[in-house]
């Protein structure tokens, strides 16, 4: 398995999920109108067939935004009115740790914090920010995937495929099961020395 077409099935996974469903581009909050903003003329690209770069450009650029808007949102909560605001303050580093934290937790909840916000009733769902958290889990370790992969970190490329696996299966990917064999066998049945 190649490192960049990991990165491609990566992209094409994200694809399926927010974009290749027609009704997914006209959510008014969704990951396809914030990328319009972004990049009006590349728009129309992301809605055809599954293209590489512009995903990948997507991916990042459409999860900066939103992991910053969430960031402005703790802000404004917290008494600031701007991310400006909260700069102008000149916080101590443990303040943006904590506000980043808070930012994880309440907009990036781990998988077991999930099913209670999706299987609540009707009325009291927030489908769009469910679709947000959404993206902003899988922007997040798309980010992390490309670090570790740019930088060569390889065991966090192994972590990160373990995570990866269940969203090539949804997206209809046959190597979801040749992506868990092969993190098994780099760390259960291959020599040492080839680890």
């Amino acid at each position: 398995m190649g490192l960049f077409h990991t990165k491609m099935a990566c992209t094409e996974a994200i694809w399926w999920v927010f974009l290749k469903d027609p009704k997914a581009r006209h959510e008014n909050t969704g990951f396809y109108s914030d990328f319009k903003i972004l990049r009006p003329q590349d728009s129309s690209v992301l809605s055809g067939t599954f293209k590489f770069r512009p995903i990948h450009d997507a991916v990042r650029h459409a999860g900066t935004c939103q992991r910053l808007d969430c960031l402005r949102i703790l802000v404004q909560e917290g008494h600031h009115s701007s991310l400006q605001a909260f700069a102008d303050s000149q916080p101590k580093w443990d303040r943006v740790q904590a506000l980043a934290q808070a930012a994880v937790q309440h907009f990036m909840p781990y998988p077991d914090e999930l099913p209670p916000i999706q299987n609540g009733r009707p009325e009291e769902r927030d489908e769009q920010l469910e679709n947000s958290i959404g993206f902003n889990i899988y922007s997040a370790l798309y980010k992390e995937m490309s670090y570790a992969m740019d930088h060569g970190d390889i065991s966090r490329v192994e972590m990160c495929l373990i995570a990866w696996a269940p969203l090539f299966e949804a997206a209809g990917k046959k190597y979801s099961h040749h992506t868990i064999k092969l993190v098994h066998d780099l760390n259960h049945v291959f020599p040492p020395r080839m680890r």
